[in-house]
Parts: C-alpha cells; structure tokens; sequence
C-alpha cells in the first residue's frame, strides 16, 4: 500500500559545482574580500544545505524547529557560563523571511525514507508481544525517532493474508494504532508526530502544510498459530 509518493533526492545546483558556489559567493561582500581562492577552499570544507534542509531547520514544514531548540540550549549554556545574565529568545535571534520567499507549502508529506520493521502478530490480533517491543526499542529506531526534528512518521501495516477486506484494514489500523501508542510513550513524542496509513494517513494537522515524513512500514513475520 503506497502511504505517499516518494521524492527522490535532489542535489541543489551549488552542492554540484563548489566552482559555481564560489563564484556566487564572491558576490557578497565578506566573501568578496577573501578573494576567490580562499572562498573555493572554503566551499570544499563546507557542507553547503539545501531548501529543504532549511525548511526543516526552521520548522516551516511543521513541527518544532530545530534552530529554536539548538538556540535554547546554547543560550541557558551562556547564562551558566555567565557569558550573558538572561536567556534570549530564539525569535529575536531568527529571521526566515528570505526562506519564506522561496518556499512553497504543499499538501500532504515529502517521504524520504522507508523503514522496514519486522514484527510479529498473531492472526488478527494487533497487540505487541514482548520480541516486537525489543524490535521498536532497537538503536536504530531510538535515533530515527528522536534524532528527526519537522519529521512526520507514518506507520503502514497490513492484516493477514485471505481475510475480508473490510476486516483486513480494520486489523491493519489497529496493528498501527499499537506501534504508534508503543512509540509515543515510549520516545516520549506527540500523537501529531505520527500519522496511520489506514486512518490518518499522513496529512499535515492542517491538512495544507507539506511535511517531510519517514515511513515505518510493518512487515509481519507471523505469530503463534
């Protein structure tokens, strides 16, 4: 079952030509004074970000924005430090305005990322054994989970093989309706955070802004019979 289209990675025009990003670069006036040589060897050591990337980093995709949270961080580490005597909001300290001209919210989610969790399920049942737990609380998944900040994700399972179709996604709802109830106690994150292929799908909450999501696709491997 498609949950969404998959975009295919992209590599933006400069991260394809550091020679073309050096040149564009030598257009502002700091990197003007380096000189184009210096700016080149600078572009070969940089990881230039794309639009997404940015979108993501300022939440303009939904959910929190990563540059607000690093912010906070970092500025209850100067207070401690005594570097400054209040924290700063990150609001005063960001301006995405120029991002925002050249964004474009779309409807749905971007999926850039299937995951494939093998768990096991008796025939017609939904709940978690104890073995599909240790599945979901595998490293692998505690990164993606909790490393991913804008991210959307969006559960897909399937029933068994030769029941009622009707019944079949009945069944298949309720197996993703478990792993999402799993995962979000477990990571501590918000329902909003995860979406249900055969119930919410994956719309953004308000069912206008595009979201970047990474789909866990359930592949059962059978239970007791």
């Amino acid at each position: 079952m498609a949950l969404c289209k998959s975009v295919p990675p992209r590599k933006e025009a400069l991260k394809r030509s550091p020679m073309l990003a050096a040149q564009v670069l030598q257009n502002e006036p700091r990197f003007h004074d380096l000189g184009e040589q210096t700016t080149r060897e600078l572009v070969r050591e940089t990881s230039l970000t794309t639009l997404v990337d940015n979108v993501e980093m300022f939440g303009l995709g939904g959910g929190d924005a990563l540059f607000d949270r690093i912010f906070r961080q970092a500025s209850a580490t100067w207070v401690t430090a005594g570097y400054i005597t209040k924290e700063v909001s990150p609001q005063q300290a960001r301006d995405e305005s120029f991002l925002k001209e050249f964004y474009t919210p779309e409807k749905g989610c971007r999926e850039y990322e299937t995951s494939l969790l093998p768990i096991s399920f008796s025939p017609g049942k939904a709940e978690l054994s104890s073995e599909a737990q240790k599945i979901l609380d595998a490293d692998k998944v505690f990164l993606q989970l909790t490393s991913q900040s804008g991210v959307r994700f969006c559960v897909e399972a399937n029933a068994d093989e030769g029941i009622d179709p009707q019944l079949s996604r009945k069944v298949s709802h309720e197996r993703e309706e478990a792993i999402i109830s799993y995962l979000k106690g477990r990571y501590n994150l918000l329902r909003d955070r995860f979406g249900s292929a055969n119930g919410d799908a994956c719309e953004a909450n308000d069912g206008e802004k595009s979201m970047p999501c990474i789909r866990l696709k359930l592949v059962n491997t059978g239970g007791p019979r």
